[in-house]
């Protein structure tokens, strides 16, 4: 059976399907993963063909002008911006299209925000499988969706086109799933962090260890909040790891350890809290090894919303922006080093995420609605 992963050109939108498909490849399917230039080399690093489509777009540009236009329409309830995925889409549609046509794929598995897939594969009448990264933040927008998508669907000939709507692989222990009438196939999170090799880690003493991080999308979008080096300053009581995707701006603290680029399923099993600014996928990894957050969500509007979910199993503390310093971080950390509670509750969702049926498990379904289409 032929395969088709589908991404856009950003890194943590792709890595969430890199699981999938090693368990398509290992099962004996024909794997291709379809994507902007910008991300082949990424693509090639993860083990999967790449099939690079469309063009690369300034994405940092088209968030600032999105961000600046619903700044000056707030008062008129601005819409979540769509503007970087729509860009994407119709960067990649006509080309996808046209390498789908070509290759005819059996099944089309996409991360959510890659319009291009789910357009082309109603084109085609393909099997389409939606991936989340984690609790499902575009089903409140589905409707909106609907309606941004509407002019591109049309130009294909297509009377409109949900894909929130679609079938959904959720990698969501129960508890953090948003109900949704999808058809869901639940999966466990395996977490991805990039082909890089495992540095020595630096040996604990001991203190707790704090892991700090801003991911590698803040950096890219809006460079890393003010306060990050008056927060590492104020946790001068922990064994503290500063892990990021370049060298700090900032100067660190001496009890402050740097590293960069360090895969996380290495690094936060030795750790004790992770603070991060609430991107999906650091903390769905954080949660597949039970490890308990903090999380600092920043301008992006998904992030409050995955805060809300962990914070709500009792596995992790979050602050507002506006409510951000370095003492009330301090506070916090120090509440989730020192009651047991956030530690037992962040085994018991590791513990639900184990439970969940593998990659290779959900991928034997998948084939069954991909053999179907095989004429």
């Amino acid at each position: 059976m032929r395969v088709l992963l589908a991404s856009w050109g950003w890194p943590s939108h792709y890595f969430p399907l890199v699981p999938t498909g090693w368990a398509f490849r290992a099962a004996g399917h024909d794997v291709h993963v379809a994507t902007q230039p910008g991300l082949v080399d990424v693509v090639l690093n993860s083990g999967l063909p790449a099939v690079a489509v469309g063009r690369d777009i300034d994405v940092p540009a088209v968030v600032r002008r999105a961000r600046a236009r619903e700044a000056e329409s707030a008062r008129r309830g601005a819409p979540f911006f769509f503007d970087p995925y729509l860009a994407a889409a119709e960067s990649m549609v006509d080309d996808l299209l046209r390498r789908a046509e070509a290759w005819r794929p059996d099944l089309v598995v996409y991360e959510p925000t890659t319009y291009a897939a789910p357009l082309v594969a109603a084109r085609l009448g393909i099997p389409r499988v939606r991936q989340l990264w984690g609790p499902d933040f575009m089903w409140q927008l589905r409707d909106r969706e609907r309606a941004v998508l509407a002019p591109l669907a049309e130009r294909l000939g297509l009377d409109g086109i949900s894909p929130a709507t679609d079938d959904t692989l959720d990698p969501c222990p129960p508890g953090m799933r948003v109900a949704a009438d999808y058809r869901r196939h639940p999966v466990r999170y395996v977490p991805y962090n990039g082909n890089t090799a495992v540095p020595e880690l630096p040996p604990r003493d001991d203190r707790p260890r704090v892991c700090v991080t801003i991911g590698t999308t803040l950096p890219k979008l809006g460079g890393p909040p003010d306060s990050l080096g008056e927060t590492l300053a104020a946790l001068a009581d922990y064994d503290v790891v500063l892990a990021t995707s370049a060298p700090p701006a900032t100067a660190v603290p001496p009890h402050v350890t740097v590293l960069e680029s360090v895969p996380f399923t290495a690094l936060l099993p030795t750790c004790d809290v992770l603070v991060h600014q609430g991107g999906p996928g650091t903390m769905m990894t954080a949660l597949a090894l039970g490890v308990p957050q903090l999380a600092l969500p920043s301008f992006l509007p998904e992030q409050p919303f995955y805060a809300n979910k962990i914070v709500r199993q009792g596995a992790a503390l979050a602050l507002r922006p506006e409510s951000v310093t370095a003492e009330a971080v301090a506070a916090r950390v120090a509440q989730l080093v020192l009651d047991p509670a956030f530690r037992s509750a962040a085994a018991a969702l590791r513990a639900a995420n184990e439970a969940l049926p593998s990659p290779a498990d959900v991928v034997s379904a998948l084939a069954r609605t991909g053999s179907s289409h095989v004429v």
